[in-house]
């Protein structure tokens, strides 16, 4: 889970040189009109920036910018993984025809847009591949704070996305061999988190997050539907507490299926389908369902018993 709030922050091109930096703070220091190559910087450090290699800037009011990506909408997030201190290309975003909205609340920035694709690099480096996330529909808001603060500032993300599809390549990045088929995802997911300073670097970003909350997220995977809801609290120094529900359609299908490709061998399947047979409940429809719950100490509670998942080889 502390994956997915790094990945909600990795929500250019190759060169980053070609950034203006000189255009600061944009957008509210600069005029209506084009701009090329301007940079929002909405925390004001060095954690993550968005590049924008053409933009048009409609100004409504002193604390209210209009931004429309020019071209096929393309902007680029950058990021400063690891403390390193050059930035790099963390993600490719296409905006869709809805402008994207800048707005001051006094001490916070919010942001809000529309995705039609996201394109994430497969390896490290300059030179590395891209593999996209295609959405019929995805939007996205986003309330940080607008400064470095001594004090706590709470911080915010929500995204609704329907019927994404994901390009093998990336599943096959992490997952070696036939790739996994992932069809049809829909998701609609919110995280809350609190920042004492101007984080450095994704990473220390991404840890700032204190609760995920699922609404849905559906998928068809490998011939089965799976869906889940629930939510995610993380506490410093202290285990995630996890509340949710998983439903894995058509279990048996997908069970042959994930069998039957070149991930997984059916020594690997065969004891977490022995533990889901035992500790899952299975509806008419062949549907597994599973209430997942976390102890204070960590452990994992599966429909009210206690459980320990095999280590997959």
């Amino acid at each position: 889970m502390r994956l997915f709030g790094w990945i909600f922050f990795s929500l250019m091109l190759a060169f980053p040189a070609l950034a203006d930096t000189r255009i600061a703070p944009f957008p509210f220091a600069v005029e209506a009109g084009a701009h090329r190559n301007a940079v929002l910087n909405p925390l004001g450090g060095t954690a993550f920036r968005l590049v924008f290699p053409a933009v048009g800037v409609e100004r409504p009011s002193e604390d209210r910018a209009v931004l429309r990506p020019g071209g096929d909408g393309r902007v680029v997030l950058q990021i400063t993984p690891n403390g390193e201190a050059t930035f790099t290309t963390g993600a490719v975003l296409q905006f869709g025809q809805a402008p994207f909205i800048v707005e001051r609340k006094g001490d916070r920035i919010a942001m809000a847009g529309s995705l039609k694709a996201l394109s994430l690099p497969l390896s490290d480096g300059p030179d590395a591949a891209f593999g996209t996330v295609a959405f019929d529909a995805m939007t996205f808001k986003m309330i940080l704070p607008s400064s470095a603060s001594p004090a706590m500032q709470d911080a915010s993300i929500s995204m609704q996305a329907k019927a994404m599809r994901v390009d093998p390549a990336l599943l096959a990045a992490t997952l070696p061999g036939e790739p996994i088929r992932f069809e049809a995802v829909d998701l609609r997911t919110r995280a809350e988190g609190r920042m004492a300073e101007t984080p450095a670097d994704l990473g220390q970003l991404a840890r700032s997050v204190l609760r995920i909350d699922l609404d849905n997220a559906a998928a068809n995977l490998s011939g089965g539907r799976i869906a889940a809801r629930g939510e995610a609290a993380f506490g410093e120094g202290e285990a995630a507490k996890i509340d949710g529900l998983l439903s894995l359609g058509n279990f048996a299908f997908l069970l042959q299926n994930l069998m039957s490709g070149q991930n997984f061998v059916p020594e690997q399947i065969m004891p977490l389908a022995l533990v889901a047979g035992t500790l899952g409940s299975m509806t008419e429809d062949g549907t597994l369902n599973f209430r997942i719950q976390t102890t204070g100490e960590g452990g994992l509670i599966l429909n009210g018993r206690s459980a320990t998942l095999p280590a997959v080889r």
